[in-house]
């Protein structure tokens, strides 16, 4: 469903059930990205718990280094900026690139080692866990991501990232003073269409309707034999 959509389906629900509270424009953008981070956050705290789970938040998984997207860029200090949407890391691959006598080139995956600060320190400290090329560690920071050893260059970074906000725009008829969506200018939910009927129900439970989602299904059909 677009905005559009959304904002109709907990409207007529809301009139279906008589509460007599509709959504106003204003409040659906007000109330809009609200439910969406705190389904977000629901369904981390499960994340990989479940197949079912897991493609729910496909949408928001980011993969650095895939066919045509850049990796992670790592400078030669071995630090990596996060990008600004990241919210919680799922793996880094570093592709380790060999030349071979015949002018050959090997491409062989090296699983990055995610270190706590004191794994970091132990690990940097002694001559026989000094890390390689072929085993590099990295460590979480604010903002970033130190590695090492520091020429590793670029990884792979699988990533979720968090919701974008989304906006519902719109303009008034002068004639009329009606409502007048605006696709253009709207900025649409980034969560797959299986999660749609979710945000309504968390939308309706912000204005004192509760409903099992079984009751939604039920009146999405109603809804589309009325149309």
């Amino acid at each position: 469903m677009n905005l559009q959509e959304i904002l109709d389906f907990i409207n007529y629900v809301s009139n279906k059930e008589q509460s007599g509270k509709t959504f106003s424009p204003n409040q659906f953008n007000t109330l809009l990205p609200i439910v969406s981070t705190e389904l977000f956050k629901q369904k981390y705290k499960h994340f990989e718990d479940t197949q079912e789970i897991t493609d729910d938040l496909s949408a928001f998984k980011v993969w650095m280094g895939k066919d045509g997207v850049m990796p992670l860029e790592i400078d030669s200090n071995g630090y990596a900026l996060l990008p600004t949407d990241y919210f919680h890391y799922s793996s880094i691959l570093y592709k380790q690139v060999t030349s071979n006598p015949d002018c050959s080139i090997s491409i062989k995956n090296r699983p990055v080692d995610i270190l706590t600060d004191a794994q970091w320190d132990s690990r940097l400290s002694c001559p026989i866990t000094q890390p390689s090329l072929k085993y590099p560690i990295a460590n979480f920071q604010n903002n970033f991501i130190r590695f090492a050893p520091k020429n590793i260059g670029f990884v792979d970074f699988v990533y979720l990232k968090e919701p974008i906000i989304p906006v519902y725009a719109y303009t008034i008829d002068s004639l009329t003073d009606a409502v007048v969506y605006d696709p253009i200018n709207s900025v649409q939910l980034d969560w797959g269409d299986d999660s749609h009927i979710e945000i309504c129900n968390l939308l309706l439970v912000k204005i004192g309707i509760n409903l099992k989602e079984a009751n939604l299904f039920q009146y999405a059909t109603m809804k589309g034999k009325e149309e």
